[in-house]
């Protein structure tokens, strides 16, 4: 990925190519800087690269118009951020509903009880009509995770989803976050500059892998 500077070209990713299975829990490491959220942008559809393709579940976002790729990314991908990204005047359960406004993956009549079985999931059933400046860093966190699993995406991607959150919260919302993933049978890419969770998320695609082999041995 290639980004003028001036009179010159900065280039930020230069990755000749890269599957991710889907199923799989996969972390990015590296400094701040070292291009983990443009990646995770040009994942997503919401940069193009400068030069190659992506592939979602076999459809090409390169292909699609720019509202089309919007509409994609809203019913197949769901964004967990740094920043939790809320909106202030909606209560924690109108921000996941709001998710799902966007897409058309959930009837309407089931949207009520998906958001608000998502938020009891995360342990936010007491806190549905509480807005985020009345929530701590790690509710607002499990809003967020809600949110992005609202419409059942196929691909996560999670961006230093436990940067913002006060310590000895990293395993808490990592675990939080694996697990509901795995529940709902979808892909988790997160980007993290944390040892920690980054190592959590190997024990946990090692532990998935070991499960799936011994499924197979079993049957």
């Amino acid at each position: 990925m290639d980004f003028r500077a001036g009179s010159g070209v900065i280039t930020v990713l230069d990755i000749s190519r890269l599957e991710i299975a889907a199923g799989t829990c996969t972390g990015l490491s590296g400094p701040s800087g070292s291009g983990k959220t443009t990646l995770l942008n040009i994942l997503t559809g919401i940069l193009t690269p400068s030069a190659g393709r992506v592939a979602v579940g076999g459809v090409d976002l390169s292909s699609l118009t720019q509202s089309r790729k919007d509409r994609f990314r809203a019913e197949h991908i769901g964004y967990v951020f740094q920043s939790f990204n809320l909106i202030p005047p909606l209560t924690a359960l109108d921000n996941v509903l709001l998710s799902m406004s966007f897409a058309s993956r959930i009837p309407a009549q089931q949207q009520r009880s998906r958001a608000r079985e998502l938020l009891e999931r995360v342990g936010l059933g007491h806190r549905l009509h509480h807005h985020p400046s009345q929530l701590s860093h790690g509710e607002q966190q499990r809003v967020g995770i809600a949110r992005a699993l609202a419409n059942r995406p196929e691909l996560i991607v999670a961006d230093e989803p436990t940067a913002s959150l006060e310590p000895g919260l990293t395993l808490e919302i990592g675990h939080l976050l694996a697990e509901l993933c795995r529940e709902e049978q979808a892909t988790l890419v997160i980007a993290s500059h944390d040892p920690e969770l980054l190592r959590l998320m190997e024990k946990v695609e090692d532990m998935h892998t070991l499960n799936r082999a011994c499924s197979v041995a079993a049957s």
